[in-house]
């Protein structure tokens, strides 16, 4: 006869579980007799061998019965990797669009930050002062000549003198509408 103490009941396993596994070692173990005294002890029941050797080839027969379904059937697993494949391309389609929409506020924030500074220049590009020069005195000639000074943004209206022009400067001569008496 085996040895009873070598075989202990695991934390939580059913009795199902135990059963399972020690009729599987009947070929160790010997007899059914034997088995069902090793049962008997761990389960703390009075059975005969008939009950085990049963109840073992039922839970074979089931499994043989089911095995296809859990572990041999190749139409089942093919499905499983079809979902997984399917999962991994919805993944990847979800970065793509996450990537996208990225992409997409990054240029709307590229683009309002130098609308941005467009409209801070050009708030400032009005703000320039010009210098004030004193009033040029209009000689009683009927010729007037606008002097725009390079370099500068003033404008000045002056008799027009040709002997004495202005250092860098553009004349064009304007005849006023009204000629001051």
């Amino acid at each position: 006869m085996f040895v009873i103490t070598s075989y202990r009941r695991f934390d939580g396993e059913t009795d199902e579980e135990l059963i399972y596994r020690v009729t599987g070692d009947k070929d160790k173990i010997g007899s059914w007799q034997d088995v069902a005294d090793i049962l008997n002890e761990l389960l703390g029941t009075e059975y005969t061998e008939s009950k085990f050797r049963k109840q073992r080839q039922a839970f074979d027969k089931m499994l043989a019965a089911n095995r296809n379904k859990f572990v041999n059937d190749s139409a089942q697993l093919e499905e499983i990797r079809l979902a997984q494949r399917e999962l991994e391309r919805s993944k990847i389609q979800f970065r793509d669009e996450r990537r996208s929409w990225q992409k997409q506020n990054y240029m709307d924030s590229r683009f309002d930050e130098v609308m941005d500074l467009l409209v801070e220049r050009l708030d400032n590009f009005g703000k320039t002062e010009f210098r004030s020069f004193p009033r040029p005195l209009i000689g009683t000639g009927k010729s007037m000549i606008v002097c725009l000074l390079c370099g500068s943004n003033s404008k000045e209206l002056a008799s027009f003198k040709p002997s004495a022009p202005r250092a860098k400067a553009m004349a064009a001569i304007c005849i006023p509408k009204q000629i001051p008496k």
